[in-house]
Order: structure tokens, then C-alpha cells, then sequence
């Protein structure tokens, strides 16, 4: 599938943005890797500490992007990851306290025949057509690639850039050491890795089905923003160049009241010692209470069977307790039927002394 001609300059729109970005930054002295994220370039010293397995649990456990991907056993994930690190490779994980691993990325340097056998027999791609195969190998050029084959998050550090940039900086460096320029990828379709590849100037190489397969020609510019500017700042310049990002409909498809709750909650949780991890399981918390509480007041009003109720179900010409649950919905938009909900949140939240 061919890049349409508006993308294509889009694209080197941001390649270059990205390129003049690195060269502002010329000077500035890179920083240390943080002391959070453990870098192995060998299967053997990851499996030592324990987080082969970690990874292969934390991957088994989360929730496939792509609904037509199989899920995978930790087990498998653990071959994977075994195969995936013989030579010239690396593996970046996010520790999250003893034994436990936030997050994990790994990558490897591979010329372009090795690189499309690695990913073709990932099994999660097993529905991609071997046309697609023969169309990427006509398209990556004979030269180093640094192949990025899985990228993963716990869902309590999947708020902000910092995590991501303490998986792929290492990644990038290593890339870089090894002689690769560019570096190649596959993401699922309408996914975040996909916008963050949009993002930082990386092309398309070509469509298929759920997955979408990237080159990011300027490996150099990109590693060099990594290394020398904080999270924040490339969160800024990803914003300026990126896609537009989704509308917060949980929020706004709460009642006023709630979202005020929920704004509250992310506040206090922002001062914890964990910012990120403690805002993103405060939202979690909130939102998960908000559904509690409206389907407990959906199940009151239906076996109640009130008047009011009776009368929204014959003023529409609805009949059953599905369809006076459905109008119970549309009396709830007027007026929050939420009044346990400030019981709650000062439970889960309670006020610090002081």
C-alpha cells in the first residue's frame, strides 16, 4: 500500500522538525540512563535477575491490542524472548520493586532478511499475508536495521512520556553502537505505539490488515532527543508535531459533578512519592466506582419499578426490564442518580492530617 502524497510530506515535515531539534541540541551533554530501567544485552544475565519470566507473566497478562492476535502463555513469551536475544541485542526493563517488572522493550540489530524471519515468526503476526512479507522486503534497503520487537507496559506507568523514554533511549544507544541508522517495527493499528510512530517522523512501510509497519529513517536525531531532554520536554515537541489525540470521552460522558471528583482525585494522587503511577490508579479507582454506582442505581431503578420510571418506559412505547433499564440512562443524564459516590471517594481517599 502506497503512502498517500499528503502523508508522505507530513511526514518529512516532522523528520525534519526532529533533525532540527537534534541539531539545537548538539551541545548538550547526554544524560545517564535512570537508575529505574536495567539494560542486558544477553538473554542469559536477563534470566539471571529473574526477568524473563516476570516479562512472560506480565505479558501473558495483559489484554492483546489486536482482538484477532492469539494470547500468549508466559511461557511463550519467554522462547520468544530467548530467540529474539541470541546475537547483538538488547533488552531494557522497568523494575517496579523486588521481582517485579513495570515495563520491557527489547530490540536487535539484524540485516534485512534476518530481520523480516525474526518478526515473521512472532506469533502474534501469524494472520499477517505473505504478501505483505514480500512487499517489505523489496522496501528495507541492505543495511543494519535496529528491529524493535515488543514493547510492553504495566498499565499503572502508562501515564506520561518518562516510562517510554527509559525503555527506548537504551534501545536507540545500542542501535547506534552497532552501526544500524535506522531502525524498523510493527504496531498495531490505531494504537498508541502507532501515533508515537507518526509522531516522531517514522514512515510507513507498509499496511496490512490490523498491523501497521514502520522505518524511522534518522535513528541518530531521534537517540540524541532521547539522551539530552527530560520526559516533559519531548512529551511538548511530540504534541507540537503529532497526531491529535483522542478525546477524553470517560470524563466528559460522566456528570458534571463526577468529573469534578475525578479531577480532585488525580490531584491528590499527584502528591505521592509515585506521581505518575499513583494518578493513573486514582483515575482507574474513580472511574471504576462511577460505573459501580451506576449500574447499582440502574438495578435499583428497575426492580423498584417506580412511577417515574413507568412513565419515561410508556412515553417512549417501552416495555421490559432491559428497556426500563435503557430509560433509567436517559433520566440519569439530567440528574446523577450518584449520591453514595462522596461516601466512597472519602473512603478511598481519605484526608491527611496536617
Amino acid at each position: 500500500m502506497s503512502t498517500p502524497p499528503a502523508a508522505a510530506a507530513s511526514n518529512l515535515r516532522i523528520r525534519l522538525f526532529w533533525r532540527w531539534q537534534a541539531w539545537r541540541l548538539r551541545r548538550m551533554a547526554v544524560q545517564d540512563s535512570p537508575r529505574s530501567a536495567g539494560v542486558f544485552v544477553n538473554f542469559a544475565a536477563l534470566d539471571h535477575r529473574g526477568h524473563a519470566d516476570a516479562i512472560g507473566e506480565l505479558a501473558a497478562a495483559m489484554t492483546p491490542i489486536v482482538a484477532s492476535a492469539p494470547a500468549l502463555a508466559a511461557a511463550e513469551v519467554r522462547q520468544r524472548l530467548a530467540r529474539e536475544m541470541r546475537a547483538r541485542a538488547c533488552a531494557v526493563v522497568l523494575t517496579a520493586g523486588k521481582s517485579a517488572v513495570g515495563g520491557y522493550a527489547w530490540a536487535a540489530v539484524l540485516p534485512p532478511a534476518d530481520a523480516l524471519d525474526r518478526v515473521r515468526a512472532n506469533l502474534s503476526l501469524a494472520g499477517v499475508s505473505a504478501e505483505t512479507w514480500i512487499a517489505l522486503s523489496r522496501r528495507l534497503a541492505d543495511r543494519p536495521l535496529l528491529v524493535l520487537h515488543e514493547l510492553g507496559l504495566d498499565v499503572r506507568y502508562r501515564r506520561g512520556f518518562a516510562p517510554l523514554k527509559q525503555l527506548l533511549k537504551p534501545l536507540c544507544e545500542f542501535g547506534l553502537q552497532q552501526q544500524a541508522r535506522t531502525a524498523f517495527w510493527c504496531a498495531p493499528r490505531d494504537s498508541t505505539l502507532q501515533a508515537i510512530s507518526i509522531a516522531f517522523g517514522a514512515r510507513v512501510l507498509h499496511e496490512s490488515g490490523d498491523f501497521v509497519f514502520f522505518l524511522l529513517d534518522d535513528l541518530a536525531s531521534v537517540a540524541h532527543v532521547l539522551s539530552t531532554l527530560p520526559a516533559g520536554d519531548i512529551s511538548d515537541r511530540l504534541a507540537r508535531v503529532g497526531p491529535p489525540r483522542r478525546r477524553r470521552e470517560r470524563l466528559e460522558a460522566l456528570p458534571a459533578d463526577l468529573v469534578a471528583r475525578a479531577q480532585v482525585a488525580e490531584r491528590l494522587a499527584a502528591a505521592d512519592a509515585d506521581a505518575e503511577a499513583a494518578s493513573a490508579a486514582a483515575d482507574a479507582v474513580v472511574h471504576l466506582a462511577a460505573r459501580r454506582a451506576l449500574v447499582n442505581a440502574r438495578a435499583a431503578a428497575v426492580n423498584a419499578a417506580t412511577p417515574e420510571t413507568a412513565g419515561i418506559a410508556g412515553a417512549v412505547g417501552i416495555v421490559g426490564a432491559a428497556d426500563v433499564a435503557n430509560a433509567v440512562d436517559v433520566a440519569a443524564t439530567a440528574e446523577p442518580p450518584l449520591q453514595a459516590l462522596p461516601q466512597r471517594l472519602s473512603a478511598l481517599f481519605p484526608r491527611r492530617a496536617g
